[in-house]
């Protein structure tokens, strides 16, 4: 008999916190943040504008490389073989230096997209720190890990609000 009273009572102790955990967990949308957010667009259209002028940049240099080479061989038959073969390693190094600073723009931009995105994670990860300590959440978890999850544990818009007016844009320098 002092067991089972012993086992009612750890079981009225145990349960009410179990049946309580659930109630603060909650979850949101990372990519409706990074994506749909002032800032999060803001640095997405700057990226985008500064990938676009690389890639023109890149087109255009490719191109002088394409009417250079197809100059050379027009006059193949009209140079010497030793001021040809000069050319055309001449050609070959201006080709490889491009590749060379070619990769360290395509380097430069991705750093760059990396650092602005993780400056947007700190803002938000604040955000999140001060709303759930307001809110008496334990655990916050990504929306992309969770299978199925009630709507009124999503708190991505109400984060979102947040984010749009506490952070405005973000230095992607």
């Amino acid at each position: 008999m002092k067991i089972k009273i012993i086992l009612l009572t750890i079981i009225l102790f145990i349960l009410p916190k179990v049946a309580f955990s659930a109630s603060d967990i909650k979850y949101l949308d990372m990519n409706l943040l990074m994506n749909k957010s002032i800032a999060g667009m803001n640095i997405l259209d700057k990226l985008k504008s500064e990938n676009k002028t690389n890639q023109n940049n890149f087109k255009k240099k490719e191109e002088a490389f394409k009417k250079e080479e197809s100059d050379l061989i027009k006059q193949k038959n009209v140079l010497q073989q030793i001021d040809f073969e000069k050319k055309v390693l001449n050609l070959r190094e201006k080709i490889s230096n491009y590749n060379k600073d070619k990769s360290k723009i395509i380097a430069k931009f991705k750093k760059k997209q990396l650092n602005a995105q993780s400056e947007l994670y700190k803002a938000i990860n604040s955000i999140l720190v001060k709303y759930a300590d307001e809110n008496s959440i334990s655990i916050i978890l990504k929306k992309e890990s969770i299978i199925i999850g009630q709507s009124d544990l999503d708190i991505s818009q109400e984060i979102l609000d947040r984010l749009n007016t506490q952070v405005k844009n973000i230095n992607i320098n």
